[in-house]
């Protein structure tokens, strides 16, 4: 099996074509986890598909019409809405829309293996079961969701910053009481 979960696949280009075909030819399994960042994905989408590409995975931590729908009615809090904003509303709102377009652009082209990462931040955290309802509305049974929250190490831990640059990502005492209704019965927290 493999992987390629890196700052972004669609950067390798004529080279990412090669690989798929590659592993079409010897039927690998693999994942292959895109942002599905333009100009790239417009520019090497249909040439994927022509390869046999048969996997398209994306991280999906902000759906803009969930969010835009749940603000609008009043049932996201001002931290949650602050939190956003802080955290890169616009780039946050220009990657779940790139994100989107690319799986549904692949959903229509026949390509089912698809899986979609929603990490839990602490902008996120009042709107995650909403966004997963919304992808299974728009999706359908096809799609695997996996949830995870946001890591911290340090000098020897990939893919985590350290702690103080993770924090303002990090979920905290209160927010559990978001999901849970008290943070006491969750310790983890």
């Amino acid at each position: 099996f493999f992987l390629i979960l890196a700052t972004e696949p669609l950067l390798l280009k004529e080279e990412l074509i090669e690989l798929v075909k590659f592993w079409h030819q010897r039927d690998y399994e693999y994942g292959l986890y895109t942002t599905s960042v333009e100009p790239f994905f417009s520019q090497y989408r249909d040439q994927l598909i022509e390869a046999g590409i048969r996997n398209w995975s994306s991280g999906m931590d902000y759906i803009p019409e969930v969010y835009d729908k749940l603000k609008a009615e009043g049932k996201l809090s001002e931290t949650c809405i602050e939190l956003v904003e802080s955290m890169g509303g616009e780039e946050l709102r220009k990657k779940g829309i790139q994100s989107l377009q690319g799986m549904g652009y692949m959903f229509a082209k026949g390509i089912l293996e698809q899986q979609i990462t929603i990490t839990i931040y602490r902008s996120n955290i009042e709107f995650i079961p909403e966004m997963v309802q919304w992808i299974v509305e728009n999706y359908g049974a096809t799609v695997r969701i996996a949830l995870n929250y946001v890591e911290f190490g340090g000098e020897d831990f990939d893919f985590a910053s350290n702690k103080e640059k993770a924090n303002p990502f990090l979920v905290k005492v209160e927010d559990g009481l978001v999901w849970h209704g008290s943070a006491a019965l969750y310790p983890i927290f």
